[in-house]
């Protein structure tokens, strides 16, 4: 089990997030949702020393998981407002 922090992501033509980069690697949302599912491992994101825990949920309409974070008061620490890896 590990704890890792998503730094950046990488967005698709619709602004989707596709990819997470964790200690400077890329992976799949769907290998990170699969990880998160399994209980495996912790993910967050933090800025300004603020930390948001990441969790995986089942989009409403489609059904199709994404990575997302529990709400904290801080945009910033948000994936959508991470940079681009």
């Amino acid at each position: 089990m590990g704890t890792y922090e998503i730094s950046c992501v990488t967005k698709d033509y619709n602004d989707v997030i596709t990819h997470v980069g964790i200690n400077g690697k890329k992976y799949r949302v769907i290998d990170v949702v699969l990880w998160l599912l399994d209980k495996k491992h912790t993910i967050y994101t933090k800025k300004y020393g603020k930390v948001a825990l990441v969790y995986p949920r089942p989009h409403h309409e489609t059904k199709r998981w994404f990575l997302t974070t529990i709400p904290d008061g801080v945009l910033e620490n948000n994936l959508d407002f991470l940079p681009s890896c």
